[in-house]
């Protein structure tokens, strides 16, 4: 094992050691824990792709991205690697702090050295790589310290998040990804193989993913001074449509959304929307309420064309992806109604005709196939979840979200799990007299300030 772990970390678990397998030195460099890269390649690749996902995704992935430039890349990998063993076994800990360090002064002397073009696939990873040990790392200090989800004012907010490591690492992503957009043109010019495509496909797939997570409960990371969201998004859009497997079907062929892009780019302007109004309480009654609209008829329009293309293909491959991607537009439909109506309650019919959809789809009970959710599958369950009025669709969420929990740590994920215990503890607490409504906990009202906007983890302020 590494010798900073036997120096630093003190007696190491023998289970720890040994439930590592060891690995060939062919691609490692002679002072790396084989066990580690191990660890990454076997289970953490794995648990970062869509379930879904075409099987070679993974394999290309890591025969044409990691593994030739492995001693470019090390430190990231082996930090993720050390922090998911250290929820097991805490004397890993240290060695992926050290790791992370050690993977920031040398991504950044590279940038200020200019050793880099800042164009490079394992500089981008790199830099994903950082932001998900941030999120992780984030997501398990929060869950140690057991913080209450309401605390802060929204300055405080918007003060402690704009700062932080994790959104300068999604920064720094989105700086490189706009210097290959303008540099390498259409995806179709530089990416001749199908190592190529998958690559391209997976960084922008897991970039979205990590930049539109950030902004559900921060708005948009990325500063418009360096891409405003619609440019970023057009220039994105060949990226998300590459098709490295031909015959694959449309779930095999998204390596990490699991559902389609258009979706998360919905969600990202509804949480950019939102965030820019500040909440519900000082949203514009006229320009706020046209942009919503827009954004309604456009997820309309959307969702009319997908499901007609849907039509002339068999059910079974696809039940669990299709029953996936309605989840998300039923929460995306909860969102706009509650922006369109402020007012709505959440009892009112219109709520619970798209709640009681969605959790018939989450727990498996619409007469189909049980919903085969990704891991990642959390945002749609904030907003389901912070809608339900049955302690039984209760039940059916907070048994989801201890599943998620096994594998899925993120500082999002720690704050939609605190967000709806908040709104169900205080709906038990109100039951019968009107006084919780669980939308308006999580948006806001009144002048109130929702959940989305107050919930600061400890985590995000973490001192190393």
């Amino acid at each position: 094992m590494s010798k900073f772990l036997n120096d630093k970390a003190g007696p190491v678990d023998a289970n720890a050691m040994s439930s590592i397998p060891r690995v060939s030195r062919a691609h490692l460099p002679v002072d790396i824990d084989q066990g580690l890269i191990h660890h990454y390649t076997s289970r953490l690749c794995s648990l970062l792709l869509s379930r879904h996902a075409h099987p070679d995704y993974q394999r290309l992935f890591l025969q044409s991205s990691i593994l030739p430039k492995l001693q470019l890349m090390v430190e990231p990998l082996l930090a993720c690697a050390s922090l998911d063993l250290s929820r097991q076994f805490p004397a890993y800990r240290p060695l992926a702090l050290a790791y992370y360090a050690q993977a920031v002064t040398r991504t950044r002397n590279a940038i200020v050295q200019k050793n880099v073009q800042g164009t490079e696939d394992w500089l981008l990873f790199n830099v994903l790589h950082l932001n998900l040990f941030e999120t992780w790392n984030s997501g398990a200090t929060n869950e140690a310290a057991d913080e209450p989800v309401m605390g802060g004012s929204e300055a405080t907010t918007t003060a402690a998040t704009t700062t932080t490591p994790a959104v300068l690492h999604i920064q720094g992503a989105a700086q490189i990804l706009k210097l290959k957009l303008q540099t390498q043109g259409s995806p179709s010019s530089v990416h001749n193989t199908t190592s190529d495509m998958v690559v391209a496909r997976i960084a922008a797939e897991a970039f979205v993913y990590h930049t539109v997570n950030w902004s559900v409960f921060h708005g948009n990371p990325i500063p418009t001074t360096t891409m405003p969201a619609a440019e970023l998004w057009n220039g994105l859009q060949p990226y998300l449509d590459l098709c490295p497997f031909p015959n694959a079907t449309e779930a095999e062929s998204s390596p990490v959304l699991g559902v389609p892009w258009q979706l998360y780019r919905y969600l990202s302007d509804l949480a950019l929307f939102f965030h820019q109004q500040q909440g519900m309480g000082s949203m514009d009654s006229t320009n706020g309420m046209h942009e919503i609209l827009s954004l309604r008829d456009a997820l309309e329009a959307w969702v009319m064309q997908h499901e007609a293309g849907q039509a002339q293909t068999p059910r079974s491959p696809l039940s669990p992806y299709r029953q996936r991607t309605r989840l998300f537009v039923l929460a995306l439909r909860l969102l706009l109604l509650k922006l369109l109506h402020p007012a709505i309650a959440t009892c009112d019919a219109r709520v619970q005709d798209l709640v009681e959809e969605a959790t018939q789809l989450i727990g498996g009970n619409d007469g189909g196939a049980d919903v085969v959710l990704e891991r990642t599958d959390f945002w749609p369950l904030l907003v389901v979840g912070s809608a339900v009025v049955d302690r039984a669709q209760v039940a059916v969420v907070r048994a989801t979200l201890q599943t998620m929990a096994q594998t899925m740590h993120s500082v999002a994920f720690v704050k939609t799990r605190r967000a709806l215990e908040t709104i169900w503890a205080r709906g038990e607490a109100d039951c019968g007299r009107g006084g919780c409504d669980g939308l308006t906990m999580l948006l806001g009202g009144n002048g109130v300030p929702g959940l989305m906007q107050t919930a600061v983890a400890a985590g995000d302020m973490h001192v190393r």
